[in-house]
């Protein structure tokens, strides 16, 4: 075996989670969940929405809150040549100038706006619509940690199959050159080894660096600086749901998926601005105060308040508010037919993610099968090849069965794991207690 061959499969022995004394601890899925929570940009960008959303309720209390305005004005006035003098409203002042100083404080208070309570139902809404939205987001954060996590499991696995399957092709090659130099095959069987041993060369090489693109991914989704980290497998969970469990399942994701459960709210907020908009025909009952004061040169000055109650009816508006209630009625339509859409959405990904599961788990029963028969006949194939009853043809193409069948195998295990919570994410369960944990 090569140098390289053998620090490579001693490096994945250390990539698989199985280190020696002093090693650095490894990556747990559970610490990569936690990572990703705490530095993901799309979740803090969800989480300012969420934010945002719980303000609607207080903006729309602000409709019954005072507003209380101020003013200050000075004027100068100034009356010179022929004209001896001018008359004003602050009496008659001869030549020269006139300067006046004015202030006001005025106070408008709505008593009664049949607006308020629609406008304030509908911020309700909102708020909980963003929450639900956030709580999605972080699903659907802690499934791509997840994907990305055993995707490099899986390509790790690639690899050292890949990495023992050109382990094999050398001593393939080196059997063969004997039996060449013993004059018991031809030179074709030496440079067929010889192929087959660069092939699984080059099979190695793309997978190392497809491992090297897979690990970046994940480290980028866990902001994390260091890329040589070590991965410590999950458990394998090999349960798979019956096949009578399709039904509570769809049942558990209509309950349970928080982006239908926003669709849902999106509409009844749409109602409640229909509402909004119909209030808008009620009378507006507003109390108003004001007081002024006026200083001017001559020692003139002037105050006055005064009190208002005042009930706006707003009974034409150029149609304006039809067209709104038009428009609105439309946007709840749509909203209707949106949420309709992705309810079978959801009915096709939870049917999709249950199939896929219980296909998988047939899968690896039957993939380990073939592993084993696959690995058995390799070995007599090999021993035959010794012996000289069999060909050089047959001990590659056994070569090359085992390869694919092992990596299959690789791919349909880990794939089970991230079919697992596939079907967990898509009934709105994945991770309860961590999304509650960090969910507002």
């Amino acid at each position: 075996m090569s140098p390289r061959l053998s620090s490579i499969i001693s490096g994945l022995v250390c990539l698989s989670g199985i280190g020696w004394a002093g090693d650095p601890p490894g990556l747990t899925l559970e610490a990569a969940y936690d990572l990703a929570l705490a530095t993901d940009q799309t979740l803090a960008i969800a989480y300012a929405e969420a934010r945002k959303g719980a303000l609607e309720p207080a903006g729309a209390m602000t409709r019954l809150m005072p507003t209380i305005t101020g003013n200050a004005s000075s004027n100068r006035s100034d009356r010179t040549g022929a004209n001896r003098g001018f008359t004003s409203t602050l009496g008659n002042v001869s030549g020269g100038a006139l300067t006046s100083n004015q202030t006001s404080l005025n106070l408008t208070w709505p008593f009664v706006d049949f607006t308020l309570l629609p406008a304030y139902r509908r911020g309700k809404l909102i708020t909980q619509s963003t929450r639900l939205q956030y709580q999605a987001a972080i699903r659907q954060t802690l499934y791509g940690v997840a994907s990305a996590f055993f995707d490099v499991l899986s390509q790790q696995r690639i690899v050292a199959v890949s990495a023992e399957t050109l382990r094999l092709a050398e001593e393939n090659l080196a059997i063969a050159r004997k039996r060449a130099d013993a004059g018991a095959v031809t030179r074709a069987d030496v440079l067929r080894a010889q192929a087959s041993t660069e092939e699984n060369r080059r099979a190695l090489i793309q997978a190392e660096n497809d491992l090297i693109v897979k690990r970046n991914v994940l480290a980028n989704l866990l902001d994390k600086k260091e890329r040589n980290f070590v991965l410590v497998e999950p458990p394998r969970s090999m349960s798979r749901p019956p096949l009578d469990a399709l039904d509570g399942l769809l049942v558990t994701a209509f309950t349970e998926r928080e982006d239908l459960q926003a669709r849902e709210l999106v509409i009844r907020q749409q109602k409640e601005r229909v509402k909004e908009i119909r209030a808008q025909y009620a009378p507006v009952l507003s109390g108003q105060a004001s007081s002024s004061g006026t200083q001017a040169s001559g020692n003139l000055n002037r105050s006055d308040w005064q009190a208002v109650l005042a009930i706006r009816f707003p009974f034409v508006n150029a149609g304006q508010r039809t067209i709104d209630l038009k428009k609105q009625g439309l946007e709840v339509e749509q909203s209707e037919e949106d949420y309709a859409k992705f309810r079978e959405t959801v009915q096709e990904e939870v049917t999709t993610a249950f199939v896929t599961l219980r296909s998988l788990g047939e899968t690896i029963e039957a993939l380990e099968a073939q592993v084993d028969a696959e690995s058995q006949a390799y070995q007599d194939v090999q021993t035959q090849y010794r012996a000289g009853t069999a060909r050089a043809i047959d001990v590659l193409d056994a070569l090359r069965t085992l390869n694919n069948a092992r990596k299959d195998l690789a791919l349909q295990i880990y794939g089970f794991e991230l079919a697992l919570r596939r079907l967990d994410q898509v009934t709105g369960v994945l991770e309860e207690e961590r999304v509650r944990k960090v969910a507002p």
